[in-house]
């Protein structure tokens, strides 16, 4: 779970920049950093709300581009490792996705 968090902060850190996309992570609530770096943080809680609270926040100030940002980093993980802490709207969005690839 830490894994998948650090990368999707890291994502949205090479398009919103990194120090925001920190901060972010913090006002999520379940996030904390003992130092100015993603590989320092620390989740508090159940995993779920966490990636919940975490793709919340980026959602509450850029929208649907950056849920999509989230999407692409999950895709990267292996499926039987994160679709359990993934929410639900995202697992749609997901299925949705693989539904509408060609040669499914």
């Amino acid at each position: 779970m830490d894994d998948l968090v650090k990368a999707i902060i890291k994502e949205q850190g090479q398009i919103i920049g990194l120090d925001l996309a920190i901060r972010l992570a913090k006002l999520s609530g379940n996030i904390s950093f003992s130092s100015d770096s993603v590989e320092s943080l620390k989740l508090q809680g159940d995993p779920r709300a966490v990636l919940d609270s975490l793709l919340r926040s980026y959602s509450d100030v850029f929208g649907q581009t950056s849920i999509n940002v989230c999407i692409d980093v999950i895709q990267r993980f292996p499926k039987q490792e994160v679709m359990s802490v993934v929410p639900d709207y995202v697992k749609n969005k997901l299925s949705a996705m693989v539904a509408n690839t060609p040669n499914n």
